[in-house]
């Protein structure tokens, strides 16, 4: 058997990976159904008419999920868009023309000069504001009746084709034994496409049994696994900066900070003495302080070679 956490394999009798800690009591109870079931004398032709019955209604309880996810998705849609309707209080060519107004008074404003032309704007803007208040008022109503009858029809649409898919399902469940058809199976390994890949297993005759054909999905899918995360440190690996010394690219990012302190500064203290007398002394205090800076650049682990980010 396989350790369910880290995919190594393990002998049948052990209740933890000695590698990784796993206890492996719920895994025992999955292969013990697996044997249970292939101890009763079915024959490799029966678990392979099991498993095809088994894909049969996995994928038709997968599409009737779907369905419902399409459903959830569409009601959504048709509540925004109702929401949209009745927010759409300012039609593009009100828009256009406000802005047209704006600049022509800005235009007849700019005779009297800057301050003309910014008052016949700011007069511009609030009658402006006022009409779209008017309109906004006096089309509440219809754009509420509008949305409204939009919201009616799609959502009586909707749930149109929501009964007679309820329908479909309650016939399916009624025609169907969901649990007798599924029981064989552990949970964990009732999806469309893990199925599919065990009876490609018995179609290939590398499986005899249903606890073989287990164990090499869960081998071989492990190994997908480690080489996708070797791929995933491969890309990475290729993704890092260059080194221009040794072309290597084992190079990592550092960042360094470093703090100047000024003091006094007697120099410009004597200039101010002598431009402004004994207040000038206070010139030498200006520029003092703390200065914080920070450089980044990379470091190549290779060669030790530096280099500017």
């Amino acid at each position: 058997m396989l350790c369910p956490n880290c995919g190594t394999v393990l002998e049948d009798d052990v209740t933890e990976c000695q590698y990784c800690g796993c206890q492996l009591a719920e895994s025992h109870s999955l292969v013990h159904i697996v044997q249970e079931r292939d101890t009763r004398g079915n024959a490799r032709g029966d678990i392979l008419n099991d498993l095809n019955r088994a894909l049969s209604v996995i994928r038709q309880l997968e599409a009737i999920e779907e369905r419902e996810i399409e459903f959830s998705q569409r009601r959504e849609d048709i509540e925004q868009k109702r929401q949209e309707i009745l927010d759409d209080d300012m039609p593009g060519a009100l828009a256009v023309l406000s802005l047209l107004v704006i600049i022509v008074a800005g235009g007849f404003g700019s005779v009297d000069g800057i301050i003309g032309m910014i008052v016949a704007v700011i007069i511009a803007v609030i009658v402006l504001g006022l009409i779209y208040s008017a309109y906004s008022a006096l089309t509440k109503d219809s754009r509420a009746a509008k949305a409204n009858d939009y919201y009616s029809f799609q959502i009586g649409s909707l749930e149109k084709e929501e009964k007679a898919h309820n329908q479909k399902v309650k016939a399916f469940y009624n025609k169907t034994d969901v649990a007798m058809t599924l029981d064989f199976l552990p949970e964990k390994y009732r999806s469309s496409g893990t199925i599919s890949c065990l009876i490609k297993l018995f179609s290939e005759r590398r499986a005899d049994t249903l606890k073989e054909a287990i164990n090499l999905y869960e081998d071989e899918s492990h190994k997908e696994r480690m080489e996708e995360m070797q791929e995933a440190q491969l890309q990475e690996q290729e993704s890092r900066m260059q080194c221009p010394n040794c072309g290597g690219r084992n190079c990592t990012l550092m960042t360094e900070t470093t703090t100047k302190k000024d003091g006094y500064s007697a120099a410009d203290g004597c200039c101010g003495l002598v431009l402004f007398g004994p207040l000038g002394l206070l010139c030498g205090a200006c520029g003092s302080g703390e200065e914080t800076k920070t450089k980044t650049y990379w470091v190549c682990q290779s060669c030790g070679k530096k280099f500017n980010a």
